[in-house]
């Protein structure tokens, strides 16, 4: 249930269910729904940094995002190009294991700063799931062609990712 503004109590008003229900139960669920969630913006390739394919940038789990897991994840760089489409894949490596994040990479079409407005990664279930010590490698599965100075090719990349916490 999304917050609503509590009502204006009255002296002498009869407190219902539903009432407490309503501005006390459901309130208090939505604020901490929206306290577990938290959002990870990692710079993977400098903002003023050609993109490139492979892997870009590796990042540790701190223990704070321990038992979390990965509902979201978006794409974006700080200079659009015209070559074609940067597309972004989260890869979750557990001790020796290298598992894919997302089952669909997060895309940023030709002229665009975001994947907002190309494809959100689509997460995959299975690998969702952080632990303390996990590194995740932001891995640039297609950089979009040309170069940053031959077709206003694009630069750098930032992997943006929504955890929630249980």
């Amino acid at each position: 249930m999304a917050y609503t503004t509590p009502r204006t109590w009255t002296a002498g008003e009869t407190v219902t269910a539903a009432m407490m229900n309503s501005d006390v139960r459901d309130n208090v669920a939505d604020v901490y729904s929206k306290a577990r969630t938290k959002t990870v913006s990692i710079e993977a390739i400098n903002w003023e940094e050609p993109t490139y394919k492979g892997t870009a940038h590796r990042w540790v789990v701190p223990a704070v995002l321990n038992g979390g897991v990965v509902t979201a994840a978006e794409a974006a760089i700080s200079t659009a190009g015209t070559a074609g489409t940067v597309a972004m894949q989260v890869e979750r490596v557990r001790g020796t294991a290298v598992a894919s994040m997302l089952s669909t990479t997060a895309k940023i079409d030709a002229t665009e700063l975001t994947s907002y407005t190309g494809t959100s990664g689509a997460i995959n279930a299975t690998y969702q799931g952080l632990a303390t010590g996990d590194w995740l490698n932001i891995v640039v599965a297609d950089h979009g062609g040309g170069t940053a100075t031959a077709n206003a090719g694009q630069k750098g990349l930032f992997a943006i990712l929504t955890v929630t916490i249980s």
